[in-house]
């Protein structure tokens, strides 16, 4: 897996366990492990795993 916020060393997958268990924004993400708060290069990334997240669960829920 890739290295989604480096400055606090998390995972792509450490960042989309935050989103399923109900981080629905940066700002949730950040509060709930800090990735995108210190650098702020990831934010983009988190961005993008929000987004694929929620569109896994409008299509299983579909």
């Amino acid at each position: 897996m890739a290295i989604a916020c480096s400055c606090h060393g998390l995972r792509d997958a450490e960042v989309v366990e935050v989103i399923r268990e109900g981080a629905c924004s940066v700002d949730d993400v950040m509060d709930t492990c800090q990735a995108g708060g210190n650098c702020g290069s990831c934010v983009s990334t988190i961005e993008m795993l929000l987004a694929v997240e929620g569109a896994l669960d409008a299509v299983s829920a579909a």
